[in-house]
């Protein structure tokens, strides 16, 4: 089955839901994920620039998602009403469908700093000094890695602050349907007793002078969902599945799309027209 955009747009989509249609080019070697790396760097030097950067990206980079791809936010008025309930830190969801959807995040949850599991090969890219700047944590593969990994989440979440999950894992631009998510997100929010804000990110069409500027790719509109708390009378792995499902329904229904994609379905051609 050829599973295109609903946009007509030359993308190439990958079989399995879970890999990158994105191609980095290497820069540099990839880093050494172990035990000894540093997930979260907390080098002066390194806060300092992160700031620096925070700040460039929540007024040029704000500005510029605005112009570029016409980004509009919508019910952000409900981070004010859980403001108490967010006081303690949270874990934010997205569909990952452009290359900029982490700026959009960022537009939305306005002035949140926060952290953002990242592809290891955005670490050999031209922009892994970004990456990490902006919260990006390179996923480790080695044993030693991951366990220092799941750790270093655990310990921002226990300090109240916020963490970026994408649960489809990979980027792909412009697909309009929402893929299976991967449970890991949502064990994170019930083992640490968070509540998950579900954002989804959408398209539509160019009006006005919009028209003259984007005459083939669509607008992108993000819009932020009210919070979704772990039920803690359930059992740790049916707690996970119920926020599981419940962000997935509350993303579909919201988004609108016409493509509906089963949440145990692995690759592209198992879906059915």
């Amino acid at each position: 089955m050829d599973y295109k955009n609903a946009f007509g747009l030359p993308y190439e989509y990958p079989d399995l839901f879970e890999e990158h249609m994105l191609y980095v080019p290497k820069k540099a070697d990839p880093p050494v994920l172990d035990e000894n790396y540093p997930y979260v760097n907390k080098k002066l030097t390194f806060r300092l620039a992160r700031f620096g950067i925070l700040i460039v990206s929540q007024t040029i980079g704000f500005i510029l998602v605005k112009l570029l791809i016409g980004l509009k936010s919508q019910n952000r008025k409900i981070l004010k009403k859980y403001k108490k309930e967010l006081k303690g830190g949270a874990i934010s969801i997205c569909n990952h469908v452009h290359m900029w959807d982490f700026i959009c995040v960022m537009f939305a949850l306005r002035h949140r700093s926060f952290f953002f599991p990242a592809w290891p090969k955005n670490l050999t890219g031209p922009n892994r000094h970004l990456v990490r700047l902006v919260g990006g944590m390179p996923i480790p593969k080695q044993k030693s890695g991951i366990v220092k990994f799941h750790n270093t989440i655990n310990n921002v979440l226990e300090r109240g602050k916020w963490i970026h999950f994408y649960p489809e894992t990979s980027a792909w631009f412009y697909f309009d349907a929402i893929r299976p998510f991967k449970k890991g997100v949502f064990s994170y929010a019930v083992k640490n007793n968070k509540p998950i804000i579900p954002l989804v990110i959408t398209f539509r069409d160019p009006k006005k002078i919009f028209r003259l500027i984007y005459r083939k790719k669509p607008l992108l509109t993000i819009t932020v969902g009210e919070p979704i708390f772990p039920d803690q009378l359930l059992t740790e792995h049916d707690a996970t599945l119920k926020m599981l499902n419940q962000t997935r329904d509350w993303m579909q229904k919201t988004a609108g799309f016409s493509k509906i994609i089963d949440q145990n379905i692995k690759r592209r051609s198992e879906v059915e027209v």
